[in-house]
């Protein structure tokens, strides 16, 4: 197991500590620096878990150790103790085993693809709003990787716009490059016309489905990429909310060449219309 992966939030608090490795962790729980309605959690896991499960854990592991019993722990904003050379390679075992056994499961596979994006690194991807795509994770873990039906509604009226909103850029520009080879058919009055149409149709309806899996298969690349780096703590964060996140500028940008991709539609679509836009 990796050092340095765990993080701590007291209770009450919104500030996250760490990361501190599994052997400093051990000393704050030997010396009652955690309370059990702390907060703990390391890349890996699929959320925050409370920090009484840890401490029973550790509990049952030095339980047959000698010496005194830990004393009252003390205020949450206690210095830790320096790591003690000699805590035992049991206690570290049972933490890395049970955060083994914590570790966000697959799901998936999305466009061929399992994917294992942990809550919190989902949070930090999404940025705004990220509620959605974390209640569709756990429904696609809740069916073990099947079919989950989830509508993201202004990826079937505006998919261009919601997907550069979303930064999906290449697939923004996939719908827009057909969407001008539509027009183009329109134009030339083309028998194939209706058929593009409606091959647009059920992708405004797919994309309105399979949405937020895009979003989640985004993240975690990302993420996969974050722990390739090694980023932890503030870096990874800051790293998945850089590719993640929204853009509003690309939003209103989507949005203007909307306006002009429909005025330019009008004008093939009435002749009259041609002269009133020529000025």
């Amino acid at each position: 197991m990796a050092e340095n992966a765990w993080y701590l939030i007291q209770s009450g608090a919104d500030e996250q500590h760490g990361p501190v490795s599994d052997a400093d962790l051990l000393v704050w729980m030997e010396g009652g620096h955690v309370q059990p309605d702390y907060l703990l959690w390391r890349d890996g896991m699929s959320g925050w878990e409370p920090a009484a499960v840890f401490l029973d854990l550790f509990a049952e592991t030095t339980s047959d150790r000698d010496g005194p019993e830990n004393p009252m722990a003390p205020e949450a904003s206690a210095e830790p103790a320096p790591a003690d050379p000699q805590i035992s390679d049991d206690g570290a075992h049972a933490l890395g085993k049970l955060a083994a056994e914590t570790e966000a499961p697959s799901f998936g596979p999305f466009l061929g693809r399992k994917l294992n994006i942990s809550e919190p690194d989902l949070a930090d991807f999404t940025g705004t709003n990220p509620e959605p795509f974390l209640a569709y994770r756990q429904k696609l873990i809740n069916n073990a990787g099947g079919f989950a039906v989830s509508f993201t509604w202004p990826a079937l009226f505006i998919p261009a716009a919601w997907l550069a909103y979303r930064r999906l850029y290449g697939w923004a520009a996939i719908y827009f490059v057909w969407m001008i080879a539509q027009a183009v058919q329109l134009e030339v009055a083309s028998p194939f016309t209706w058929h593009l149409m409606g091959v647009t149709a059920l992708f405004h309806l797919a994309l309105c489905i399979f949405g937020k899996g895009l979003i989640i298969l985004s993240a975690d690349k990302a993420a996969e990429l974050a722990n390739g780096a090694k980023l932890h703590a503030v870096d990874r964060q800051t790293y998945l909310q850089a590719n993640g996140g929204v853009s509003k500028l690309s939003l209103w940008i989507v949005v203007v060449a909307y306006i002009v991709m429909a005025l330019v539609q009008f004008a093939i679509a009435y002749p009259p219309a041609r002269n009133f836009l020529q000025f």
